[in-house]
């Protein structure tokens, strides 16, 4: 429900609008869950093959919508652990959206391992809450931070931009840019794109 009310759309409309989408022909999708995201994009390029990447018990909902937008010849759902087991290799695009939010370590592992299943000047797309650079906003992400702060589960668990980008980069990322997601979300979250070094 929630990703069909404009998350869906004006992501697919960021992603398909980057110069490097219409030459793609192979794109993952971490934690893909229902597989709308990787569908749509399949559907925006007919030379795309997706791969919705999730764990074993959400890959019957994923294969239940390629069925229904009849996608089987190019997207598949494949379950597994993403932070332990292999990916695949050269990716073109690789996509997460709000799956993931590990500590800096898991954070670096995880990047390491994307890096490692592109090509060369592929891209890293994240769909994530991020915080400003001075920590004080979005209002929303600073106040989730305090409530489980509060709540006894740790520091905060969402970075700055800065943060996030130091991360990409010691991975083998160049951070690209950053899109402002609010005109199409609920929530404040924002759109990161990187480029595999």
């Amino acid at each position: 429900g929630y990703s069909l009310l404009g998350r869906l759309q004006g992501t697919v409309a960021q992603v398909t609008a980057l110069p490097e989408f219409k030459n793609a022909k192979k794109l993952i999708d971490l934690g893909g869950g229902h597989g709308l995201f990787g569908i749509a994009l399949a559907q925006e390029n007919p030379d795309l093959e997706v791969v919705i990447f999730d764990r074993p018990e959400v890959v019957p909902t994923a294969q239940k919508y390629i069925r229904r937008y009849n996608m089987e010849d190019r997207v598949r759902a494949v379950g597994g652990d993403y932070m332990v087991d292999d990916l695949g290799e050269d990716y073109d695009i690789v996509f997460e959206a709000c799956s993931f939010g590990g500590n800096n370590q898991r954070c670096s592992t995880l990047f390491r391992s994307i890096a490692g299943s592109m090509k060369k000047d592929g891209l890293f797309i994240r769909l994530t809450f991020t915080l400003d650079d001075d920590g004080k906003g979005p209002l929303e992400v600073t106040l989730w931070d305090l409530k489980n702060s509060l709540g006894g589960r740790g520091p905060k668990s969402h970075r700055t931009n800065a943060d996030l980008f130091l991360i990409l980069e010691q991975a083998g990322f160049v951070p690209r840019k950053i899109v402002d997601m609010s005109p199409w979300c609920f929530n404040p979250m924002r759109l990161i794109i990187s480029s595999k070094t």
